[in-house]
This record gives structure tokens, sequence and C-alpha cells, in this order.
């Protein structure tokens, strides 16, 4: 009996350790997500609605992801679709792109230009732009290891993982959602960003291009 209980109490010990490693471990809520007409960067188009919207406040990264990611010059980007349509179609997170002006553009940007600028530049897919991929998520935990918790930089990766929108084909009646990251240079504070999200039509080979226009800045 006695051996027994030597066992017993060294696995009470060994559940009361996990527990409280659990219990140190950050939690982090899921992002809502609504029906793509809800948000306010919304465009339909061949049946297809689709909706984006990112996170520039550092409010909202910290209570999401456990961290700013705008001091990384991260920016991520809710995507939200749905097919209307009878036809499917493949969305491939790797090719949606963040546009950004080039230095010179985004200065004339500054000194009052920026709906003309940006809707020229966003039409014309990448005139005077500078086009940015999404970031692997992998890449981004160590972006913020300095004086940060293990147990912290584990929950924010499973919440970036969790989170992050997967290439998918888009059948009729189906929806997806998820967040693509993008990183910004390290010298911009502040940017006037344009968004593009094809999708392809499968049966007739045809991309269709959405395009949206926002703002990011550093801090706010």
């Amino acid at each position: 009996m006695h051996g027994r209980a030597k066992v017993l109490n060294a696995r009470i010990v060994a559940i009361a350790v996990v527990g409280c490693v659990a219990c140190a471990t950050l939690e982090l809520p899921e992002y809502p997500v609504h029906a793509p007409g809800e948000y306010a960067n919304t465009v339909a188009r061949s049946g297809l609605v689709l909706a984006v919207e990112p996170i520039v406040d550092g409010a909202t990264s910290q209570r999401y992801f456990g961290t700013d990611l705008g001091d990384a010059n991260i920016v991520p980007v809710l995507v939200v679709a749905e097919n209307r349509s009878t036809a499917s179609f493949l969305l491939d997170k790797n090719q949606i792109e963040l546009l950004t002006p080039k230095p010179a553009l985004e200065e004339a940007v500054s000194e009052g230009g920026a709906e003309a600028a940006m809707t020229a530049s966003v039409a014309a897919l990448g005139v005077g732009m500078v086009a940015f991929l999404p970031l692997a998520v992998a890449a981004i935990p160590a972006m913020f290891a300095v004086g940060k918790e293990l147990s912290d930089l584990s929950a924010t990766e499973h919440q970036l993982l969790t989170s992050e929108l997967q290439s998918t084909t888009l059948s009729p009646g189906k929806r997806a959602h998820g967040f693509v990251y993008f990183q910004l240079p390290a010298d911009r504070e502040l940017a006037q960003l344009g968004l593009t999200v094809p999708f392809v039509d499968l049966e007739r080979q045809r991309t269709e291009r959405f395009e949206f226009r926002f703002r990011w800045e550093r801090g706010t």
C-alpha cells in the first residue's frame, strides 16, 4: 500500500504541475467572423462576395494575437469569401498581394493626392507600387521573442496558425475565411495600402481580381 501511495502522490504532483503550466499559458479569444456582407470593405462580383478587414490598431492585435504585430510592421488582414455562384473558384492565399506606394509616390500621396494616386496605382495592379506576398507564419513569433514568455509566444504562434487563411477551392454555396499576414519595410511609419485577392474560375480558367484600399499606421 505504501508503494502505491507513493505512485499515486507522484501522479497527483505531475497533474498539478501540468495544470499550473496550462494555467500560466496565455489564452487568446478567437477573432469574430461575420458574413462578408457585414463588413465595411466588401465587394460582390460574378457571384462571389469578398470582404477584408485589416487589423490596424495595437489594442486589437494584442487582444487576439497576444502581441502588437504592428511593432514588427506586420499587417494582419482578415479575408472572408462566399461563393454564391454556380461555378467553383480557386482561392490561393499565396497569390494575394499587399501593395504599397514606392517612396516617391507615397510622398505625393502624403501631400494630398491619396485617393487618386491609390486608385490609379491599384487599378494598374502595381504601377508605382511595391508588392508584398503573405508571410510564412512560422517566421513571425521569432520577431517578438525578446522579453516574451515562452508560453505567450506559443499562444501567439498557435493563434496565428489556427487563424490563417488556407488555400481552397470555393465550391458553390461555400464560404472561407482566415488571416493573411504581411510585413512592411521597417522604415515605414504609415502607408496607404492596396490589397488584391485573385480568384480563378476553374471551368473558364479566368481570374477575377478583387481590389481594396486602406490606411495603416504603426503605433495606432
